[in-house]
């Protein structure tokens, strides 16, 4: 009566109030035995499948991070065309991993057993029912298929996290603020700047788009914000508050591969900025070196560390049958801060391997060590980091 197209057929507000279902007097008196046991199952089967969705699209941004470094290199840009439904479209395309168009109780159990989360396919298709029926009863449509979720239910999902949206132009938090929230990506591109101690001005260090996240260093850590994020478009963001945030990387799921990965790449970024302060530091001198030149050796002290602007470096053990290569740094890696940081000897030998010589912006300890101590973050991976591990990240070190 209240939907009537006809006006006059419609209920007045005294009708709808005297109506019996209104007033309940045509409800049923008898308790529903269990329902509450069925609502927590229910809501248990929902949360887990949102902490596989987020733990997806974080995995995939871990992923994408690494392939665009790879992509660099050869000298290509990353994209920031992506919209929001693409990045969902990721999430989905990892359910629905046979193209079909959709997704089954049985894509949901195998996608969330792969992220170690036990869910039968009786528990999945429950899920998927109830979440169906109440999407088609906001916004009813013609399944092709029931007891499945299409794109469109998967976009509804999402969208019941907390979303925020930024103009082009604005800050959505500076450096120094509290840590309250883990950002992705939905739409637009923003810019990372740290800044300068020496000259209070902002150093852009990177940018980050579609499908990528920021924020978490400051929520693991519980640290003040070590960067400021400005919008360079008018931004679509998916937040999680530090609660939830840390709730996800206390699941099952999270913990192993996705957890390590996360560190990995919080360390890569550390040290990039700890790069983009020493590289604009105004205490920087220059220095060129002839192929094959020594730039330390094993047993040195270390009284300065290198970025490479030009050419190749091998680190080499001494030590060893044949002067073993290590390593080899190219351009826009750091080494020699291992030394600076420990107060040890050098403990491998540098030299410029590049056919048409080396040139370097060095900066010496003390100026080093005082942009390290500001860098809060970076101090904590650096002391407890050896050579092995600066192997393994993004920026190789000796």
């Amino acid at each position: 009566a209240l939907l009537e197209p006809g006006v006059s057929k419609r209920y007045t507000a005294k009708q709808m109030l005297n109506d019996p279902w209104v007033q309940g007097t045509t409800a049923s008196k008898v308790t529903i035995q269990g329902s509450h046991t069925r609502l927590d199952k229910f809501q248990k089967a929902r949360r887990k499948l949102k902490n596989g969705l987020l733990t997806v699209l974080i995995q995939q941004a871990i992923q994408s991070t690494k392939e665009e470094e790879e992509n660099c290199t050869r000298g290509m840009k990353l994209s920031r065309n992506a919209t929001a439904s693409l990045v969902v479209k990721r999430a989905f395309d990892y359910f629905d991993s046979d193209g079909k168009g959709y997704i089954t109780p049985d894509d949901v159990s195998t996608t969330l057993a792969d992220l170690d989360v036990e869910m039968d396919c009786t528990e999945a298709g429950d899920l998927i029912t109830n979440a169906s029926q109440a999407y088609d009863r906001k916004r009813p449509r013609k399944r092709a298929i029931k007891d499945i979720l299409e794109y469109e239910d998967v976009a509804n999902f999402l969208a019941e996290i907390p979303r925020k949206q930024y103009k082009r132009g604005s800050f959505v938090f500076r450096e120094g603020d509290d840590s309250e929230n883990f950002y992705l990506v939905l739409k637009g591109v923003v810019d990372v700047f740290v800044e300068s101690k020496e000259t209070g001005g902002l150093i852009p260090i990177g940018t980050i788009g579609p499908g990528h996240f920021f924020g978490e260093q400051g929520v693991i850590a519980n640290m003040k914000r070590s960067a400021t994020i400005g919008c360079a478009s008018d931004v679509d963001l998916l937040v999680l508050d530090k609660k939830d945030f840390n709730s996800l990387r206390n699941e099952a799921m999270f913990k192993g591969k996705t957890e390590s990965s996360m560190e990995e790449l919080i360390l890569g970024r550390t040290l990039g900025r700890l790069n983009t302060l020493v590289a604009a530091s105004k205490h920087c001198k220059k220095q060129k070196t002839k192929p094959q030149a020594v730039v330390f050796e094993k047993g040195d002290a270390g009284d300065y560390v290198y970025l490479i602007i030009k050419g190749e470096v091998s680190v080499i053990d001494n030590d060893s049958p044949g002067e073993k290569i290590l390593l080899k740094l190219h351009e826009g890696d750091m080494f020699g801060e291992t030394s600076l940081m420990t107060e040890k000897p050098r403990n491998a030998t540098a030299i410029c391997s590049g056919e048409n010589g080396c040139e370097f912006n060095k900066l010496n300890k003390a100026n080093f060590l005082r942009i390290v101590s500001e860098i809060e973050q970076a101090k904590e991976h650096l002391k407890a980091r050896k050579l092995e591990s600066f192997q393994r990240s993004a920026t190789k070190t000796a």
